[in-house]
C-alpha cells in the first residue's frame, strides 16, 4: 500500500540520530533519542507521521504524562502553561517548542497524531534531560605559584556549543568547558561563572577564588 508522509524537523543543540518505529504502515520517526539542554532555554521537537494513503491528519499534540491510551495535552497541562507553542500545518507536519526550560521539564516526549477513526502514538519518544551549569573547583587551597582546575559542570552532556568563562563578571579569552590557572597568582583572585555561547544570560553561579 503506498503510504504518506508529513515531515518536520528536529530543532536542537546537537546533532541528530534518526529514530523510526511503526507497523502496518503506521509510525513516527524522531530524529534523536535524547537531547540535553540548558535550563532557561528554549527547545524544539518534531517528527515524521507515516501513515496509510487515503487517510489525513486531523489533529496531533506531544505528551509526557498519563498513559498511552490516555495522555495529557501539553497545551492543557498546568506545568507547560504559557510556555508550550503548538505548529502544524498540511506542508510541515507538527512542531512542539518549549520555553524558559525547566529540570522538572526532564522527560520523555512523545507525539501522538489522529486520522478519521485512528489514532497513533509513536513510542518510545525523545528523552529530554534540562541541565544547568556548575563550576567546580579540584583544588583544595589555593596558593601563589600552584595550579587549579575549574570546571564547567552540567549533569548531561551538551553537544555543540562553545563555553564561556568570566572573571569578576568580565569575559575572559578561554573558550574550553575547563579553565586552568596554573601557576596562580594573586591576580587571579576572583569571582569564576561560566556560560555558553548564544545563551550568555544564563550564568552559572560564581566560584569564589
Amino acid at each position: 500500500m503506498a503510504l504518506a508522509t508529513k515531515e518536520c524537523l528536529l530543532v536542537v543543540f546537537l546533532w541528530s540520530l534518526t529514530v523510526v518505529l511503526g507497523q502496518n504502515g503506521w509510525g513516527v520517526t524522531y530524529y534523536t533519542q535524547s537531547i540535553c539542554a540548558l535550563k532557561g532555554s528554549t527547545v524544539e521537537l518534531s517528527c515524521t507521521y507515516k501513515y496509510p494513503s487515503g487517510l489525513q491528519i486531523t489533529s496531533a499534540f506531544w505528551f509526557t504524562k498519563g498513559p498511552n491510551d490516555d495522555p495529557v495535552n501539553l497545551m492543557e497541562d498546568p506545568d507547560y502553561k504559557d510556555r508550550v507553542i503548538y505548529h502544524s500545518d498540511d506542508e510541515n507536519g507538527h512542531k512542539l517548542t518549549i520555553k524558559d526550560l525547566r529540570k522538572s521539564d526532564s522527560a520523555v516526549y512523545k507525539s501522538r497524531f489522529f486520522t478519521v477513526g485512528y489514532k497513533y502514538t509513536g513510542l518510545p519518544g525523545v528523552n529530554l534531560s534540562v541541565t544547568d551549569l556548575q563550576v567546580n573547583m579540584t583544588a583544595a587551597t589555593v596558593t601563589d605559584g600552584g595550579s587549579v582546575n575549574l570546571t564547567c559542570n552540567t549533569t548531561c552532556t551538551l553537544i555543540g556549543h562553545t563555553y564561556i568563562w568570566y572573571r569578576n563578571k568580565q569575559l575572559l579569552t578561554n573558550q574550553e568547558v575547563s579553565l586552568h590557572l596554573n601557576p596562580v597568582s594573586s591576580e587571579d583572585a576572583g569571582n569564576y561563572s561560566c556560560a555558553v555561547k548564544g545563551l550568555e544570560s544564563l550564568l552559572s553561579p560564581e566560584k569564589k577564588l
